[in-house]
């Protein structure tokens, strides 16, 4: 995810406060449940393709590695809370939603392109769209969008991306100048979910060489209730 340089200047600049597991209770029922299942390939600059899964269901969202993942990233919709469990140290990383206080600087011009071609092959009986987003005028990232494909999922998609974002903005005072330029403040705190305001994103990329690629999606799933479970005995800790 393009965020986690964001998080890692956040967990590098913080301190952190240990928190009782029961403030993480998901409340995960026994048995298997239904969600939608989207798989993304995803190729930041200088490593190779990697593998994202995204289990959706009313109540959850769950991102890893696939099936077998002991890390993984959970968003508790109800709780809007999202938490980061990490096997090999013990620890679930706790992020609550925080409205953001901060006001978009009158210099931050966002803006957008949109480039639609009757002939794109459809999915899911959509046609997509491809849009550029702008800040200042200077392109920050491309996105190609299914208008109404899978609005759960994309809901929860945009229920994440605001919680990262109040993060982000509440943690603006210890983060480097250098990653605060016009198209970091956008995509990271004040236009996170802009991409997904128009649909669900089938490919996303940025001058950067970041690239996510939709490669297979399946509306609807059978998959254990556990896996929206938070491990016990974990360490819970939030940064401030």
């Amino acid at each position: 995810m393009r965020g986690m340089r964001f998080v890692a200047w956040l967990l590098l600049f913080s301190w952190a406060v240990v928190l009782p597991a029961s403030a993480a209770d998901t409340d995960a029922k026994p048995g298997s449940t239904d969600a939608i299942e989207l798989t993304y390939q995803i190729k930041m600059p200088g490593r190779p393709a990697y593998t994202t899964r995204y289990l959706v269901t009313p109540r959850f969202m769950r991102s890893d590695d696939g099936p077998g993942s002991k890390d993984f990233v959970l968003l508790d919709r109800k709780g809007r809370t999202v938490y980061s469990v990490s096997q090999s140290d013990s620890t679930v990383l706790v992020i609550p939603y925080r409205a953001i206080d901060a006001k978009q600087p009158a210099s931050l011009k966002l803006s957008q392109q949109v480039h639609k071609d009757p002939k794109a092959p459809h999915v899911g009986g959509r046609t997509p769209v491809h849009y550029t987003f702008l800040a200042n005028g200077k392109t920050c990232s491309d996105a190609v969008v299914v208008p109404g494909l899978l609005g759960g999922a994309v809901a929860a998609m945009r229920e994440f991306e605001q919680i990262m974002a109040g993060q982000h903005a509440a943690d603006m005072d210890k983060t480097p100048a250098d990653m605060q330029t016009p198209c970091d403040l956008a995509r990271y705190v004040f236009a996170a979910d802009r991409q997904l305001r128009h649909g669900l994103p089938i490919q996303e990329w940025d001058p950067t060489g970041y690239r996510r690629t939709l490669t297979d999606y399946k509306p609807k799933l059978e998959v254990d209730s556990s896996l929206f479970k938070l491990p016990k005995g974990f360490r819970h800790y939030s940064v401030n």
